[in-house]
């Protein structure tokens, strides 16, 4: 079987979280550390035959230079620039299928939305399907206001096999007969299809799509956002067709936009053959609205477990009150509880620091003997536990990196954690995360006296045999 196209449209400027104050643009916003556009693009099995085909605007802030973050990702991604705004998500793909090679456009293609993913195999599910038909995953959605778009479908058949939301197989799958009250909705096709029934052992629903409407509840099936077409260039056809003719739709701020559900709906009138494909709602994860990322963030219940660098001076402490007395800096809360929290989730916590290493010449052994003991009595008293303390950090005015974040921001948004957050899983960046009480239960972590008293010693012992060579 050809490999898919599986594309990611990023048309949007991600407006809500510009306003909520999210510094990145919306596909970097991180989740739980991770750029949320990675959570989408991890999800995605592909084999090496199918291409990840991604569509964003470079002029958005620094979208061009993040986007690399992608192709480092997953190599051979397909980067395809918009020349600036679009009208609709089907302007957006489009302009994606135009930057492809027509030998490329004839696969099979799925589209993606950039703040979404899903714990369930999508791409195998509709590869099962994608020399017969088009498809669009759904799920049952009875509450009543219509905020995504919605199908109706012909009576069908049961599934022989699908998968759960634990990926496990069972049998019989789900029932998919549409509500009740929506068993006469029919649609007048102009080519009806030579074969209405179909059974698929593996991913179909037996459901054929008679009708779909944007923003209009016509039955409780609802549009994940995910709609798949069997040939690129027949989907680039219709994209141009609707767009031509000003078929648009009202979004949620009542503006006219060109959707994808548009582009199916002139499929479907001209007999193109759609099949719902019924995933269970806790399949799909939407990370679309700053309050949708923060409720994931409270309930996922395995995020991954990093190592995670902070600096001491302005970023968990203040500067001293006493000129030269670093026992006299007082912690900087927000950091602090930041810190915490890290560290009580099992992530790796490491400390660095400059303290005195423009006064000793970068001899760390002397800066050790002089404010080690203060150092470690300091982030005793402030409740700080961690993993390794480094001290001899190179002194500068500025510190360049791409991982680094201001101390400044809010470092809930920076990061993507948002208390309270379930333990950390092991990771190939920390294989065995050891997750902590919360200080607030055990009180302040202590060190002994003899473990201050060692490292002054350390100090002392590492400053003389740096002073002899």
């Amino acid at each position: 079987m050809p490999g898919m196209n599986v594309m990611v449209p990023l048309g949007g400027i991600g407006s809500r979280f510009q306003k909520e104050g999210y510094k990145y643009p919306k596909p970097f916003v991180r989740v739980l550390g991770k750029e949320m556009i990675l959570w989408v693009v991890d999800s995605l099995k592909l084999r090496k035959e199918d291409s990840l085909v991604v569509v964003y605007n470079p002029a958005f802030l620094d979208m061009r230079e993040l986007m690399e973050m992608v192709v480092q990702h997953v190599p051979g991604t397909i980067l395809v620039e918009l020349p600036g705004p679009t009208r609709g998500a089907a302007e957006t793909v489009r302009i994606g299928l135009e930057g492809l090679s027509a030998s490329q456009r004839s696969r099979p293609t799925m589209l993606v939305d950039g703040d979404a993913f899903y714990t369930v195999d999508i791409v195998s599910m509709y590869r099962a399907i994608s020399t017969k038909a088009g498809g669009s995953f759904c799920f049952r959605d009875t509450q009543p206001k219509p905020i995504y778009s919605y199908v109706t479908c012909v009576r069908g058949v049961r599934t022989i096999a699908s998968i759960d939301a634990s990926r496990r197989w069972r049998a019989g799958g789900v029932d998919v007969r549409p509500p009740r009250r929506h068993r006469r909705d029919r649609v007048t096709r102009s080519k009806p299809s030579p074969r209405p029934r179909i059974t698929h052992r593996v991913g179909a629903d037996g459901k054929q799509i008679t009708s779909i409407k944007e923003k209009v509840k016509i039955s409780d099936w609802a549009n994940t956002g995910c709609y798949c077409f069997r040939d690129g260039q027949q989907l680039l056809k219709y994209c141009a067709q609707i767009i031509e003719r000003g078929e648009t739709q009202l979004s949620q701020d009542m503006k006219g936009e060109f959707y994808t559900s548009g582009v199916i709906k002139a499929m479907l009138d001209d007999g193109e053959r759609f099949e719902a494909l019924v995933l269970d709602k806790e399949a799909m994860h939407v990370l679309g609205t700053p309050a949708q990322l923060k409720d994931f963030c409270r309930t996922w219940p395995k995020p991954t477990a990093y190592r995670v660098c902070f600096d001491l001076d302005n970023t968990l402490f203040g500067p001293p009150e006493v000129s030269g007395d670093y026992s006299t800096c007082r912690p900087i809360p927000r950091a602090v509880r930041m810190c915490r929290h890290l560290k009580t989730m099992g992530h790796h916590i490491i400390l660095h620091t400059a303290r005195r290493m423009r006064t000793h010449g970068a001899n760390v052994g002397a800066v050790v003997a002089d404010v080690g003991a203060v150092t470690i009595q300091s982030l005793q008293d402030a409740g700080i536990e961690y993993d390794e303390l480094h001290f001899g950090k190179p002194w500068a005015q500025f510190y360049i990196d791409d991982c680094g974040v201001n101390a400044y921001a809010d470092l809930e948004k920076e990061l993507g954690y948002y208390p309270p957050t379930a333990a950390a899983v092991a990771s190939k960046y920390v294989p065995s995360p050891v997750a902590s009480t919360p200080p607030s239960v055990v009180g302040r972590a202590r060190h002994s006296s003899t473990t201050v008293a060692l490292a002054a010693a350390l100090g002392v012992a590492v400053g003389v045999l740096a002073a002899r060579k």
